[in-house]
């Protein structure tokens, strides 16, 4: 386990306030911007972990973030997943790596072709992937970030749930 303090773990502790923020939109654009700039830091927390295949995941995820607000398809999605599988193998040096691979192929499904709250509950489920990696390779930042992650997904989706029904009550 590393240091508390340490310069890769105050880069997970940036990116856990910037996931914060993101969890918390209820605007999938802003969501995907503020998500982009989390993977950026988490990206580079995880190279100083010298965990590659997690670190080459969040890149390729800031990417896919940025390109799906102007693109949602299938096949968008499909060729990102195809990417995390090559690089994923290309780069993994065990199994329990591809954890990384998992959890952004379900996070592409949900970025790239869902919207709103079936996307909001797609990402949660993935949380589930991103603490199991995260705690295989003793990233305090990266445990702590997907587990707020998946209680701030869970009230996000219920604010969500209270605003459309109020919206229906009123119309």
């Amino acid at each position: 386990m590393n240091e508390l303090f340490s310069p890769s773990q105050i880069l997970g502790y940036l990116a856990l306030s910037t996931a914060i923020i993101a969890m918390l939109q209820t605007n999938d654009i802003k969501l995907k911007v503020w998500m982009t700039i989390g993977y950026i830091l988490l990206a580079s927390h995880y190279v100083m972990l010298q965990s590659l295949v997690t670190a080459c995941t969040l890149t390729i995820g800031a990417v896919r973030n940025v390109v799906s607000i102007r693109y949602n398809s299938f096949w968008v999605a499909l060729i990102f997943a195809a990417f995390y599988l090559v690089v994923g193998i290309l780069v993994m040096s065990k199994p329990i790596d591809l954890l990384a691979v998992i959890g952004a192929v379900i996070n592409t499904i949900a970025i790239v072709t869902l919207k709103g709250i079936k996307m909001r509950l797609v990402l949660i489920f993935s949380c589930f992937f991103g603490i199991s990696n995260a705690v295989v390779i003793g990233s305090i930042g990266g445990a702590v970030l997907e587990c707020i992650l998946l209680l701030l997904g869970l009230i996000t989706v219920y604010r969500m749930i209270k605003s459309e029904r109020l919206a229906s009550l009123l119309s």
